[in-house]
């Protein structure tokens, strides 16, 4: 029988599966480290660190900044990439 291992955004411990959430700071131009950023360089508000705001919007507290995505990267082979 194949060992079936959860999804990558999932983990299991002894207390159950537990779904893991990626914060949009993780791919934002703003983050400065894993708790500050441009518009938060004290700490990032838990409400955001927890993915239950995305920050598209005004916070308060956050200097006019709001979420940017990082650039898109290229992927795939050197020789498949356009531009």
């Amino acid at each position: 029988m194949t060992a079936r291992f959860p999804p990558p955004e999932r983990f299991v411990s002894g207390a159950g599966e537990v779904e893991l959430i990626e914060p949009p700071c993780a791919n934002c131009v703003h983050r400065q480290s894993l708790l500050t950023c441009a518009a938060f360089p004290q700490r990032i508000p838990i409400i955001i660190l927890i993915g239950e705001n995305n920050h598209r919007e005004p916070f308060p507290g956050d200097h006019g900044i709001q979420f940017e995505p990082l650039p898109r990267q290229p992927t795939g082979p050197p020789e498949l990439r356009s531009g």
